[in-house]
């Protein structure tokens, strides 16, 4: 859908026409090549450099035939997604992470994260050395991005943005999910499984703000612990000790009106942006220096 399409009809001339200061074909290859951060759902014939970090193989029967498709993670220093082949690998498993060049290859999305699709081998070949800073670990990598640019962009892995915290939902803390498809349950019940015996999560759902961009904010497991300072047994015992809506207020009291960094991914759609984060930090203030600060900002006395 965002690859442009020239139609010619019976009314077309067209002619060889040379321009010496036109670019030559190496250099216009060069410079066609797509980043990662810039992949579009259906888009096709897309060129990119990428480093694959992780592949797996996966068999499956399509009418009665056995078939396989190989599937991971690659990343360039603008970010991170999938990639899916429908071929023999042109390297090693042993080889990762492996720099490779990819020609004509077509763009799907799943959950709104791209998915560069190879029908043939051909289609890449592997480099000796990546076109960035070979010492740079893209495994995993955080791309340092504008809260703004977080909500008007498209959904993406492997980023890092931050904001003032203005809300903490009611329903962080401990969690039960679906063991069939990890979905919160509500009262033992699934939306779409059903009755669910549930296993424990623990979650924190959070509003950030900059500059009026809002995102919302859904905090795993062991960044949530981290973010508050506590174990899981600390912060049942807090639970057990205020009730869960005093924790929820207790989280607010700590976290609300403070800077807030995350790690993870995001997915942006009609409803808005929400980021998945792996990771959740506070800017930590000098509450000396944070009021000094303010006096000047408002220009007190």
């Amino acid at each position: 859908r965002d690859t442009p399409e020239l139609n010619f009809g019976r009314t077309t001339r067209i002619e060889v026409y040379h321009d010496a200061n036109f670019a030559d074909l190496d250099t216009l290859n060069e410079k066609s090549l797509t980043s990662v951060s810039a992949l579009r759902d259906g888009s096709r014939d897309v060129d990119a450099v990428v480093q694959i970090t992780e592949i797996t193989k996966r068999t499956f029967n399509r009418d009665g035939e056995e078939k396989f498709l190989w599937s991971g993670q690659i990343a360039d220093p603008t970010g991170r997604c999938r990639i899916s082949l429908w071929d023999d690998l042109p390297f090693k498993e042993t080889d990762l992470p492996v720099t490779v060049q990819i020609k004509g290859a077509r763009v799907r999305a799943w959950q709104g994260i791209p998915d560069i699709t190879v029908d043939n081998a051909e289609q890449m070949t592997v480099l000796e050395a990546p076109p960035w800073d070979a010492d740079m670990d893209l495994t995993n990598h955080a791309v340092e991005v504008d809260l703004a640019e977080v909500v008007a962009g498209p959904s993406r892995v492997g980023l890092k943005t931050s904001g003032m915290l203005v809300s903490v939902r009611e329903d962080s803390g401990f969690i039960m999910r679906c063991t069939e498809c990890r979905r919160v349950l509500r009262d033992g019940i699934c939306s779409d499984c059903g009755p669910n015996a549930g296993a424990e999560d623990i979650r924190m759902r959070l509003v950030v703000d900059l500059d009026g961009a809002t995102a919302a904010v859904l905090v795993n497991k062991d960044a949530t612990l981290a973010a508050l300072d506590l174990d899981v047994d600390a912060m049942r015992s807090k639970i057990d000790e205020i009730g869960e809506q005093g924790f929820v207020q207790h989280v607010r009291e700590q976290m609300l009106g403070r800077h807030l960094t995350v790690t993870g991914r995001s997915i942006v759609d009609e409803q808005g942006a929400m980021i998945l984060a792996d990771g959740c930090s506070m800017e930590v203030h000098d509450p000396q220096m944070r009021a000094s600060e303010l006096r000047a900002q408002w220009g007190w006395g």
